[in-house]
Parts: C-alpha cells; structure tokens; sequence
C-alpha cells in the first residue's frame, strides 16, 4: 500500500513539473526580435514588415504611438505565443 502511495504522490509531482514547464515555455520563450519596417499604423496596433519578408500586425500601447512613424526601419522586440495576440516589447529607431 505504501508504495502505490508513493508512486501516485510521484506521478503528481511529475505532472506539476510538466504542467509548469509547458506555462514557462508558452510565456517565457516567446519573445521575437528583429528588423523591420513600419507599413501601416493604426489606433492601437501597427503592422510591420522584417526583412525576411514576414508581415505581423502587432499591439502598440498608446503611450509608445507617438514613437511610430509609417515607413521608418525599427528594431523591434514583442512577445507572441498561442495565448494571446502579439504585443511589443521594445521599439528603437534605426
């Protein structure tokens, strides 16, 4: 009986583990950073086209608009996962 106590306590230890693992990853390591440039920018959003040839649309705050203009090359960190839209990080101006 002790041992199949001891086995299960295991198995949900083990599923916490996982379970924390897979919310780390999907929050974690879903940071993007590249180059591109600013094609539209709307209300709260801009679209931005990288050098690779990706087109995102991502979320801006309305504090960080006035920092975007339409057709400049930025550097651009924002986070996307499966969870939510993408959303921006960093902007700096080339």
């Amino acid at each position: 009986m002790r041992t199949r106590a001891k086995i299960s306590w295991l198995a949900v230890i083990l599923l916490v583990l996982l379970a924390s693992f897979l919310l780390y990853y999907f929050f974690v390591f879903s940071r993007v950073a590249a180059i591109g440039t600013v094609t539209n920018k709307m209300e709260d959003s801009i679209t931005v086209s990288f050098e690779n040839g990706d087109v995102q649309t991502i979320q801006v705050p309305s504090d960080m608009q006035h920092l975007v203009h339409e057709g400049g090359k930025y550097f651009v960190v924002y986070h996307q996962n499966s969870l939510r839209k993408p959303f921006i990080i960093k902007i700096d101006e080339l």
